[in-house]
């Protein structure tokens, strides 16, 4: 009997553990397919998201079937996807060398972006994305105007929702984009020399994104009120050279037919004369300080020999110019 009662113990136990198992097996399909059905949620958001970031970015391109694939010999979770370029499906890999995949059919510009896209989609899901930090080494590789142009407002939407971005460029044109859309922003530059080696210093945005104009109107100006310059004959150049910009630019529709044609100053300034665009009781004034830096420029604006002049003879004539840019 207790041998009996012993092999009744043991078929109990095997109908529970059968049971336990059952029930175990159903739990797990029940959350393998949730996770299933969480995966593809996840992967859709993310692939819509990247989409959308793709589209801002000015891309040609989509991507689709975007997907969580698990290498069952490595152990390792992976995502695949496949690109639609022109509405036609491209896969991520191929093991031929000679069909569309990822490798053959992307540019470095488009690989970049589509970089990009997921680092952006993928960092914004972080549910602590206001206490990150993130650097971005010159995401502007490879990357046209365009599309530099459309990553730097992309920046500047996800700026605000993190705790602080850095961003490392050597696009001078892409920092004032920046600059100019988040003033309160902190900029630093490497400064190299072989004394101190390289360093970090605070870059003074406005000085350095002065025009060739600016720049040139601040060394007259010091050369005014201070010891500084280059030598007279090159100051001297200078005066002429201030006003064919400051009139190329200010009349640049009324004078590219003229520059198109690679006429000279004298003709840019008759042609604004004779126009009356210009007020005909500067011509005198013009026309005098021009012929006086020709010399030293290049040509002759009209026929007058060159003059070299002592710095204490171009003070006067530069201070003059100075006042007379105003007028033009």
């Amino acid at each position: 009997m207790a041998y009996i009662g012993y092999s009744w113990n043991i078929f109990e136990i095997l109908q529970k553990t059968t049971a336990e198992l059952k029930t175990l097996g159903e739990n797990k399909e029940k959350k393998q397919n949730e996770l299933e059905t969480y995966t593809k949620t996840i992967f859709q958001k993310h692939q819509k998201r990247i989409n959308e970031l793709l589209s801002t970015l000015g891309a040609d391109f989509t991507i689709t079937d975007l997907t969580g694939k698990t290498d069952a010999r490595a152990n390792e979770s992976y995502s695949d996807f496949a690109f639609l370029i022109l509405q036609k499906k491209v896969p991520l890999t191929t093991r031929q060398d000679d069909c569309p995949c990822f490798k053959t059919t992307l540019s470095e510009g488009d690989k970049s972006t589509l970089a990009f896209a997921f680092f952006i989609a993928t960092t914004e899901q972080l549910p602590d994305i206001k206490q990150q930090i993130i650097i971005l080494d010159d995401p502007l590789s490879s990357l046209d105007e365009t599309r530099r142009e459309a990553t730097g407002r992309v920046l500047l939407s996800f700026a605000p929702e993190v705790e602080q971005l850095c961003v490392l460029t050597h696009k001078k044109d892409f920092l004032w984009m920046l600059c100019d859309k988040m003033p309160d922003c902190g900029i630093l530059q490497i400064r190299s020399d072989k004394k101190n080696g390289s360093r970090l210093e605070e870059m003074d945005v406005e000085q350095e994104r002065k025009g060739p104009l600016a720049r040139l109107i601040d060394d007259m100006e010091r050369y005014v009120t201070e010891d500084f310059g280059p030598t007279p004959d090159v100051m001297q150049g200078n005066i002429r050279k201030i006003f064919e910009s400051v009139l190329k630019t200010k009349y640049y529709r009324l004078l590219k037919e003229d520059m198109r044609n690679k006429k000279g100053f004298a003709k840019l300034l008759q042609t604004l004369f004779d126009g009356g665009h210009l007020d005909s009781a500067l011509k005198p004034k013009l026309f005098d300080l021009c012929s006086v830096a020709s010399g030293a420029h290049h040509g002759e604006i009209v026929d007058t020999p060159a003059k070299d002049l002592s710095r204490d003879e171009l003070i006067p004539l530069i201070t003059e110019a100075l006042t007379l840019i105003e007028k033009v």
